[in-house]
Parts: structure tokens; sequence; C-alpha cells
């Protein structure tokens, strides 16, 4: 049977009707079975390298992280092999079907070291792709906005080793193929996921550890929006993240909240914090208009002068 024939052949099936409760129980016991030994394994944090492999193509990303584990053969011999840990997929959006094809495994490398980020963070990753131009892509310092913050983000892992093998060979080929070109994109097909896609993305909830907002009733609002009445950044980013910012015009809106995720307000402040993934620690910085920054350089000025510069 071809593939066409076998596609037709099961969209014209029907379980409604056939499907029963110990249809469920098997599937769910099938489920559990698939995501344990010795299907998958427990990752080992002593060291030993992580290994992502990944696929994109028009229709998905796939990618899968293993890792080197030894077993004793019952002959005594020790063997290494590496056993997958974990499985990853999404449907592309609309957007990013039309990326050309090193750009698509660009994204999906983003996607698969977002997804798998608690378990890579700090240790020592290779990358396994069958996109020569990947590695090319990661050399690259000349990338437009988009692509740079996905560039800074995959180097801020620990990056040993890229390998290109052969798409015959790329064991997640299948997974980025599982879509039909063309079909229509679903809630479940995980096309609207962005980074870390966890259920609270899927059911629209933001959390944000760096929106800090005041526990005493007072609103502090107003007064940022007056104090940054002159300072139209630092102005939609407070309208932002006390959720006003249904005022500005659509693109402006978009704007300030990208910016707002690397500001906090409090104590009556508003803040620059970073990057949520900083390679090290820094300090916040408290933001202030330039009103107050011409007063405080002329102060600075009086005091201790031209710190060696112009």
């Amino acid at each position: 049977m071809g593939k066409a024939a076998y596609q037709r052949e099961m969209c014209s099936h029907k379980l409604l009707g056939i499907w029963t409760t110990e249809h469920t129980k098997s599937f769910l016991k099938l489920k559990a079975s698939l995501a344990n030994e010795p299907v998958l394994k427990g990752p080992k944090f002593d060291g030993t390298p992580f290994v992502v492999t990944l696929d994109g193509s028009g229709q998905g990303f796939g990618g899968s992280i293993a890792q080197m584990f030894a077993t004793k053969m019952p002959s005594g011999k020790v063997v290494k092999r590496l056993h997958p840990i974990g499985l990853a997929s999404k449907r592309t959006s609309r957007t990013k079907e039309k990326y050309k094809s090193f750009l698509l495994e660009f994204s999906a490398l983003k996607f698969c070291l977002d997804k798998f980020s608690d378990i890579l963070w700090g240790f020592p990753v290779e990358i396994e792709t069958n996109c020569q131009a990947l590695r090319d892509m990661l050399l690259n310092d000349k990338l437009v906005s988009a692509h740079a913050r996905w560039h800074d983000g995959i180097l801020a892992h620990q990056i040993v080793d890229v390998r290109h093998i052969k798409g015959k060979n790329n064991s997640v080929d299948g997974i980025s193929r599982q879509w039909a070109p063309g079909s229509e994109r679903m809630s479940t097909d995980r096309s609207a996921w962005s980074v870390n896609p966890d259920w609270e993305e899927c059911t629209g909830l933001v959390h944000d550890i760096f929106t800090v907002t005041p526990t005493d009733g007072t609103d502090l609002t107003d007064t940022l929006e007056t104090h940054f009445a002159t300072e139209p950044l630092f102005l939609q980013v407070v309208l932002a993240i006390h959720d006003k910012d249904h005022a500005l015009a659509l693109r402006d809106r978009k704007r300030a909240q990208h910016c707002a995720s690397e500001y906090q307000i409090d104590d009556g402040k508003l803040w620059h914090v970073g990057g949520k993934r900083s390679v090290r620690a820094r300090a916040r910085k408290e933001c202030i208009s330039q009103e107050e920054a011409l007063v405080l350089a002329r102060e600075i000025h009086a005091t201790e002068g031209h710190f060696r510069h112009d």
C-alpha cells in the first residue's frame, strides 16, 4: 500500500463507537512504558556530555537528548552506547514553515535547547545535525535581531562539539515530519509554542519572575507614569508591566511587552535586570530620567572629575 492510500484509509477510519475503556487503559500503559526504562533513561549529572540530535523541516521540529551509558553484557564485556533521555517535537508556525533549510535547523536547535534547558544547563553539550550550514550560523556574529537573540541563547550553553550526520542516519527525522504538508494546524500540535513550552504556555498563563507588584494596596503606576512622562521607552515598559498598554499602538505594545521582560518594579522604582538567561549574574540598575541623569552627572563631575576620560 502506498503512502497516499495509507493516509486515505486512516482518515476514513473512525474509532468513535469502537474505542472502549480497555483501549484507553492499554494506550496509557503503552504511553507510560515509552517514557520509562528501557526505552528512556534518567540523565547522569556526572559531567558526561549530553548529545542533542535535531532536525527541522517545513512541517515541524524534532529533537532528542541522549547520553552515553555503559552496559555489562552476560559475557562480562562492558559496552558503551548512546541511550535516549527525552524526545521533543512541535509543529512549525505559519511564519517558520517559510524559512530556508538552514534557518529551520537553527530554529529547531533553539527549540530543543530551550525544551531541555533544565537538564542541559551547565553541562557539556554535543550537537548532531544533518545541516552543515548550522555550524556557520553558530559562528556568524552578523545576524538580524531575532536570530541574534537565538544565537546568544544557544551559545550560553556549554557546547563542546557540533557534528554533521547524514540525513538517513538522523534518528529524529521522522519526528519532525509527522505532520502532513499543508495540513491544518491544531491546538494540540504545539505550533503556537514559543520557548519553554510548558502547560502554562499552552493555557495562556504568563509567569514573569521579574514582575513585582506592590503588596500594600497602593498603585505605583500613576507615580511612575508621571516620573517617566518624557521617557517613551520606560513609560511603555511601566504600562506593559502593569498590563495597561492597551492604549498603545500595536507595534509599540509588542515592543513594550518584549522589553518589559528585562525590567522589574520594586520599592516604587523601575529597575533593569538584564536578560533572563544571562551567562553570569549581573547587578540590577535603577532607571532614571534624562533630567535626573544630568543632575547626577554634574554632581559626580564636581566631586570625582572625569575618571580619566573626556
